[in-house]
């Protein structure tokens, strides 16, 4: 008996490997596109279905009307979340709906 017949050791099949290969590049790409519309989204839409944006200023977060006055710096919108009967004006000031 020589060595090749008694080992125990069985070449995978190339097709096999290959169709693993094909899988993952297959979801990488599938994820890539999820994500790349995500940030297409969210670039179009900020808003989503809130009447504010978190804009992050540094170590804190300012909350940002979608009527914001262009002419009020960011710096000048509250850093606290309207409650739930609240809204923030286009000046800046969180007031009762």
């Amino acid at each position: 008996m020589t060595d090749k017949e008694t080992s125990t050791y069985r070449p995978e099949p190339q097709g096999r490997r290959n169709h693993g290969v094909r899988i993952v590049k297959w979801i990488a790409a599938i994820a890539g596109i999820l994500f790349f519309f995500a940030v297409i989204r969210q670039a179009v839409d900020p808003f989503g279905d809130q009447d504010y944006v978190e804009i992050t200023h540094g170590d804190h977060v300012h909350y940002v009307p979608k009527d914001r006055d262009p002419n009020v710096p960011v710096g000048q919108f509250p850093t606290r979340e309207p409650g739930p009967n609240e809204r923030i004006t286009p000046e800046g000031r969180i007031v009762p709906k």
